[in-house]
């Protein structure tokens, strides 16, 4: 049912190094939004012991959502692309607001960790590794496809970075406890490899420095912020109190001014191993 994720990627020749540190990224960054933590009883203690910054997460993932959101397209290069190649931007583009900000929702840690995934397992043809969501459920993970007996097992990062989970074991005790909230027409799924890591590295210093430009660009006033009904619904979404409303949205800044103000090496001060 369950299997550490060193072991099994140990098990399958990979590189063991490539691995502690993606696990160590998400020890020591910050938990999932609050809304993830009451029916998962597989969540790490490593995001449980964290809980306190999970509705400063909500709050910082919308700001930089919002911030993005009028320049995605610019930054990326999402229109006129094939659906294939509008896969991988959509990969690239999550892959880079967690490690440019070290905060994210599933397709943002899912994304991530399935690059370097790819990396620790370059060597091994047998075992593919790829980006896929559940099509009614507002879920992404991390899937590995054995060729060798057909099976598959989930690396799910936003319930626990230190484990992988066999499908069915996966399905019945965490995917199923999520509401259903379809978010797309189709299930995605993308095979990630290693070719794409390389990709992804040459351009992450650019696409990093563009994200970090939009968010200086939109950055507003907590009085502009409390001006925006959709900032409220999600105040209200995720059960944050209105008397910390102001706080909440001056503490999720000041961590974004230091994020945008980093020099490129100091981005993951925690993942040195992933800095370009």
């Amino acid at each position: 049912m369950l299997q550490s994720l060193q072991e099994y990627i140990s098990s399958k020749g990979g590189n063991g190094e490539v691995v502690a540190e993606l696990i160590r990224t998400f020890e020591n960054n910050l938990p999932p939004p609050e809304s993830f933590f009451p029916d998962n009883k597989h969540v790490a203690d490593c995001y449980k012991e964290k809980r306190s910054q999970s509705k400063l997460v909500s709050v910082m993932s919308y700001l930089i959502e919002e911030a993005l959101s009028t320049h995605r397209n610019e930054i990326f290069g999402t229109t006129t692309k094939t659906k294939q190649e509008a896969m991988k931007i959509f990969l690239y583009a999550r892959a880079t607001h967690f490690r440019t900000f070290n905060v994210g929702a599933c397709s943002h840690r899912a994304s991530f960790a399935a690059l370097y995934l790819a990396k620790a397992l370059k060597d091994n043809e047998n075992l593919g590794v790829h980006l896929v969501s559940d099509p009614t459920r507002d879920q992404f993970v991390v899937m590995f496809s054995e060729k060798i007996g057909s099976r598959y097992f989930i690396y799910d990062p936003f319930s626990n970075p230190q484990m992988v989970f066999k499908l069915d074991y996966y399905r019945k005790n965490i995917l199923e406890k999520i509401p259903i909230k379809p978010v797309t027409k189709d299930r995605y799924k993308l095979k990630v490899t290693f070719e794409m890591y390389n990709e992804f590295e040459q351009r992450w210093p650019n696409y990093s420095l563009q994200c970090k430009e939009a968010l200086r660009n939109e950055k507003k006033t907590p009085d502009e912020h409390l001006s925006d009904p959709a900032i409220l619904q999600m105040f209200q979404n995720a059960k944050i109190e209105e008397s910390e409303y102001r706080q909440i949205l001056t503490d999720a800044q000041e961590y974004l001014d230091k994020k945008i103000e980093a020099k490129p090496d100091c981005d993951n001060s925690s993942t040195r191993g992933f800095s370009p």
